[in-house]
């Protein structure tokens, strides 16, 4: 699908859209405005702000420095966790842990290593008290796993110096045995000062023994650097459990406060404004969504290209969807308006008729549609309007016996006399001269032919005729296709250059089929808009299955907007002498009907009031 045809869809669906839009946007800025005003205040709270750790162990690499990322999402998650909410549960009188957990959001402060824990209620200070609650909560809890941690360790020392001191003590005592006592250098005796467990703390350096050049060791001198060697690693595991133990009272945790939440002086939501436009947008989806899909379950004719697939035959002529001939449905437009969109649209399907004319001229042209509301009518009135004026005789029949439509189109009311009269009995002769015999009269025209009498209405162009229907029959189809209906086709074609009939829908009654294959050209009429794809395929089997050619299609009701139609908008424009035509016939109609309304009844005929209409409307 182009993008073209994305547009006419939008441009089809346009209210479907707009209202969408509309309804969505009002829902949501509707239901944003009663919800409960939430207020909302946050802490800022700093990750690692001078870690003693980090000081007095230069070669630190710790998670945050390795993955930022992956250490401030876990910070996140320890500040949302239970024992940090009982925690804050305990500095907000009267709160509980699960309540104040649902009412606590924490974010990371754009790509710095700045949390901020947000507090959300319906009160303003008790959304700031949730918000400082869970920042301290968080920072003692940092501080404390931080100082359990170093105790952990330390005590892990103390457990390592306490099994060291036993093994010293052995070594002293193997040593004595061996008639060696300990001299002051290498007794264990506590420091002067800086010791936390003076009794098991060495005051002086471990000396090992001397030994002559070349001397093998004795016993005695094995068991000395045992000894020396575990009060080295006695002196060394002591000074590092000092050395936490210094980490321990300085440590302030992993984190630092550097901004307490204040009282919020104004709601964050609900935002009525911002959801009425979120609400707009998502309208807009949801009707550009069902837009089409509501498209592709329409199988309605929408282009020349869906027309062309639906009926298997080329577009010969597109008749737009005129201002004048949609409020005018009953004038004959391409006589009212010959400058018009619907009358220059016309003149272009006759051009194409002559050009299809290939084996033999085409003089009896039969249009129909596969349904009503289709604008065949409309065509066959206009069409003999073009070929009228482009000097042809021209003859329109209502063949339409059932629902005939184009009578009105040329002010004939329903009269005795008609085709159907032609077709069940012969008419009474008459005198000719009433009309001129090619339609130029303002009355009847009398033609003596086989049936011997055929009154033809004269219009308002010259040179066009019109055969109304008559009475309605009860078998319209069999006198169509009887041999009777021969008989009229050929007398009207001695008088007429052209003849077209209107006729019933297709996918109605076989009317049309059966004067199909009594014609030189068939014409099937499609509706944008209207006619279904569906009906416009069985309209076509239908003549198939007859055995009919059909000539060409029309596609009518053509949006002159749209691209087709695009930079000829302006071109076809009505003239002040056709409005000025307009306003004539509409006074001349006005004043015959008020002629006729003050004459007694039975003063006059059927047929006098008809001459005496027509010469009102000629002045």
């Amino acid at each position: 699908m182009e993008l073209r045809q994305y547009l006419d869809i939008v441009k089809r669906q346009k209210w479907l859209i707009i209202e969408a839009v509309v309804v969505v946007s009002i829902v949501a800025a509707v239901l944003s405005n009663l919800k409960t005003p939430l207020y909302e205040s946050s802490a800022r709270v700093l990750l690692r702000p001078n870690d003693s750790a980090e000081q007095l162990n230069p070669g630190y690499s710790g998670p945050l420095i390795n993955d930022p990322d992956r250490y401030v999402a876990g910070q996140i998650d320890i500040v949302q966790s239970a024992a940090v909410a009982r925690d804050a549960a305990k500095l907000i009188p009267n709160s509980d842990p699960d309540v104040i957990l649902g009412e606590v959001s924490v974010s990371q402060s754009g790509v710095t290593d700045i949390l901020d824990v947000a507090g959300t209620s319906a009160d303003p200070a008790h959304a700031r008290d949730v918000a400082n609650a869970f920042a301290k909560a968080y920072i003692e809890n940092r501080r404390q796993y931080a100082v359990a941690s170093l105790q952990a360790a330390s005590d892990e020392l103390q457990t390592k110096l306490v099994q060291l001191q036993g093994q010293i003590a052995t070594y002293d005592t193997q040593i004595g045995d061996g008639g060696l006592q300990p001299d002051a250098t290498t007794s264990i005796t506590p420091p002067a000062t800086g010791a936390t467990n003076p009794s098991t703390a060495p005051q002086n350096p471990i000396q090992p023994p001397a030994l002559d050049n070349g001397a093998q060791p004795t016993n005695i001198e094995t068991l000395k650097a045992a000894r020396y060697a575990a009060a080295t690693q006695y002196t060394s595991l002591f000074d590092r459990q000092q050395e936490i133990q210094v980490d321990m009272s300085l440590k302030r945790g992993e984190a630092e406060l550097i901004a307490e939440a204040t009282t919020p002086s104004a709601p964050f939501a609900p935002k009525p404004k911002r959801d009425g436009l979120l609400g707009g947008f998502v309208g807009l989806l949801l009707g550009l969504g069902i837009a089409f899909v509501r498209e592709q379950f329409d199988d309605r004719i929408r282009s020349s290209e869906d027309a062309e697939r639906a009926n298997g035959i080329p577009v010969i002529a597109e008749l737009p969807l005129d201002a004048v001939a949609s409020k005018h449905t009953n004038e004959l437009v391409a006589a009212i308006a010959p400058h018009g969109p619907t009358a220059e649209s016309t003149r272009s399907l006759r051009t194409s008729l002559a050009f299809l004319a290939i084996e033999g001229p085409i003089r009896r042209i039969v249009v129909t549609s596969p349904g009503p509301g289709d604008g065949k009518s409309t065509l066959a009135a206009n069409l003999g309007v073009v070929y009228a004026q482009a000097g042809h005789r021209t003859v329109v029949v209502s063949s339409d016996l059932r629902r005939p439509r184009i009578d009105a189109m040329f002010d004939s009311e329903r009269s005795s006399e008609g085709l159907t009269t032609l077709l069940t009995r012969e008419a009474p002769a008459r005198a000719s001269g009433e009309g001129n015999g090619n339609g130029n009269g303002n009355g009847h025209i009398t033609t003596e032919a086989e049936p011997p009498f055929i009154s033809l209405r004269s219009t308002i162009v010259e040179g066009l005729s019109f055969l109304p229907s008559g009475p309605l029959p009860p078998n319209p189809a069999e006198l169509l296709g009887s041999q009777r209906m021969d008989t009229v086709l050929d007398a009207l074609s001695q008088i007429a250059d052209v003849v077209i009939l209107d006729t019933p829908p297709l996918l109605a009654v076989t009317d049309a089929a059966v004067l199909a294959a009594k014609s030189d050209a068939v014409l099937i009429v499609n509706a944008r808009g209207a006619t279904r794809r569906g009906a416009a395929r069985k309209a076509r089997d239908l003549l198939d299955a007859s055995g009919v050619r059909i000539t060409g299609l029309v596609l009518n009701k053509v949006d002159r907007s749209s691209h087709t139609y695009y930079g000829y908008g302006d071109y076809y424009q009505d003239d002040m002498a056709t409005k000025a035509n307009w306003r004539t016939r509409r006074r001349a109609r006005k004043a015959a009907k008020k002629a006729q309304a003050l004459r007694p009844a039975g003063s006059s005929s059927e047929r006098s009031r008809r001459k005496e209409r027509t010469k009102v409307g000629a002045r």
